[in-house]
């Protein structure tokens, strides 16, 4: 019983000692951000960022729900990602190699910017002072004059020119 008890410690210490130590520096607001993803890592891993939005991979942005394959090479992957969202979110960052995979989650604060009362108001009212003032200039514009033909014979003296 002992023999199984240290060999379970031993053999989870050996899974702990793998997994890396994640830093995650994250830049940006409302909707757009950059991450750095930094670790103590050999070879490469695949990286995901799992939030309602899209990542920037090497051939365009896609869903959040695929990995960028070997992303985090040298210690560190530079990631942008563009939320669905403007409310504040939890994201899970998953480093995968293999049949490994570490997860570890952090705070998008969006920080994103309302319009005051008083911006929405002035659009508003400048949007009215256009208005009028393009109706103004259509009521002031002269009417053009209609020419009516007058009724009668086309070939009576009076329409070909000819006095009589």
């Amino acid at each position: 019983m002992k023999f199984q008890i240290i060999f379970l410690l031993l053999l989870s210490f050996v899974a702990f000692s793998q997994v890396p130590q994640i830093d995650i520096d994250v830049e940006g607001a409302c909707r757009e951000f950059d991450i750095t993803v930094r670790a103590a890592v050999e070879d490469c891993w695949d990286v995901k960022i799992d939030v309602a939005g899209v990542v920037l991979h090497p051939d365009g942005w896609k869903s959040s729900f695929f990995y960028i394959n070997n992303a985090l090479c040298e210690n560190e992957a530079q990631l942008k990602i563009r939320l669905d969202s403007k409310n504040d979110m939890i994201a899970s960052l998953k480093l995968r190699q293999n049949e490994t995979i570490v997860e570890k989650n952090f705070e998008l604060n969006q920080n994103c910017s309302e319009p005051s009362g008083r911006e929405s108001l002035f659009v508003v009212l400048t949007i009215i002072i256009i208005l009028a003032a393009g109706i103004a200039i259509y009521l002031k514009k002269p009417k053009k004059k209609q020419i009516r033909k007058k009724k009668g014979n086309p070939k009576h003296k009076k329409y070909l020119g000819d006095e009589a």
